[in-house]
């Protein structure tokens, strides 16, 4: 079972969607959600677990984006 933070969701195109970080940008993902539990919500399809996401995405944020992670250079 995969949890993620509900902060990390957001809506593109109607669809829920987080978003990954790659070598330094923003992918986004399409995810289908399960149950929401204390702040955390089930990812049914989508990501497999481990992924490093961005918490809070900003509602600018695009496919592709430079991000930084936070603590690193």
């Amino acid at each position: 079972m995969v949890l993620v933070p509900r902060e990390s969701v957001v809506t593109r195109d109607s669809k829920p969607t987080v978003f990954l970080v790659r070598e330094g940008k923003a992918q986004a993902r399409v995810i289908v959600l399960g149950t929401e539990r204390q702040g955390q919500v089930i990812v049914k399809e989508g990501l497999s677990g481990g992924e490093a996401l961005v918490l809070r995405p900003k509602d600018d944020l695009k496919d592709g984006a430079t991000v930084k992670v936070k603590g690193q250079g």
